[in-house]
């Protein structure tokens, strides 16, 4: 049975606080939204990671907890890091090279 809880209320339905929700109750007057058990099956984004029971109604929701609750772990985001570290490090030597030229363009005009 998979829950996404940080609270279990111990009631006949045992309704879970949705730590997606929870993140949106921490606004003025707002409560958490509670789900049954059944709902809590139905939501569209489970955390892909094992032993991990969270499950979220947002995309977005889920990618905040990958983030925060497995940080590092997540093969998509170390090779978006990677390529990111990649293109940062061409981006420099580019850059670089540029200036370079540059330099050697001003040489020529000042001989000539």
């Amino acid at each position: 049975m998979a829950s996404h809880s940080k609270t279990v209320e111990s009631s006949p339905q045992k309704s879970i606080a949705s730590s997606a929700m929870v993140s949106t109750a921490k606004k003025k007057n707002q409560k958490p939204v509670t789900y049954t058990e059944e709902e809590i099956e139905k939501l569209p984004f489970k955390c892909k990671f094992p032993d991990c029971p969270y499950r979220f109604n947002l995309c977005s929701a889920l990618g905040g907890h990958i983030s925060k609750a497995h940080p590092g772990q997540s093969q998509t985001y170390n090779h978006k890091k990677a390529v990111r570290d990649r293109r940062n490090l061409e981006r420099l030597l580019h850059r670089e090279t540029m200036e370079i030229y540059a330099e050697q363009e001003q040489d020529k005009e000042i001989l000539s």
